[in-house]
């Protein structure tokens, strides 16, 4: 009997030596490694998904400032730095993905708070937050198609001035989150 870890869904057909010909429009040969092997079951993507938060509060955001998530609570699949505060695409496939920020209320009317979702470096999806006299808590999702080796982040976009001061950090105010599902 074999088992596998591929990164693609096939069902595989035949072993030869260390090859998997897989079912996949009948195109799909996989090289097994040493540690893999296959049983002509279902194969599925390896889990990815992360969870980060931050660690400290991020004083007097300024626009196109990345955004430090570097308390990284989950990293299936090791795709999330929390030194670079990047996620990495580990493979190629559609992912999921959410930031959340809680705001303390802001003193000026006019003031806003815009952050994106960043991928190599340009905006994906956007997270707006405006003035308001008490807490709130937004968040922003998104689904993107990535390849192997893309870079996903959350950045500030813009703000209406020095008043907006602090983007919290702790006791899970703000997090970004992401995961593989396809």
């Amino acid at each position: 009997m074999y088992t596998t870890r591929f990164p693609l869904l096939c069902w595989c057909l035949a072993v030869i030596g260390r090859v998997c010909i897989c079912e996949n429009t009948g195109t799909c040969f996989q090289y097994l490694t040493n540690y893999d092997t296959c049983n002509r079951e279902t194969i599925r993507k390896p889990d990815v998904s992360f969870m980060a938060t931050l660690g400290n509060d991020v004083r007097n955001p300024r626009s196109n400032m990345v955004i430090k998530f570097d308390h990284v609570i989950s990293n299936k699949g090791g795709g999330y730095s929390g030194a670079s505060v990047v996620f990495t695409t580990p493979i190629s496939g559609t992912y999921f993905f959410i930031v959340t920020l809680s705001i303390p209320a802001q003193s000026n009317a006019s003031d806003y708070l815009r952050v994106h979702i960043m991928k190599n470096g340009v905006e994906a999806s956007y997270l707006f937050i405006g003035a308001h006299s008490v807490w709130v808590k937004r968040s922003e999702n998104t689904l993107l198609e990535l390849q192997r080796g893309d870079r996903v982040y959350v950045s500030v976009g813009s703000t209406s001035s020095s008043e907006f001061a602090v983007i919290p950090g702790g006791q899970f105010h703000c997090h970004f989150t992401g995961f593989l599902i396809d």
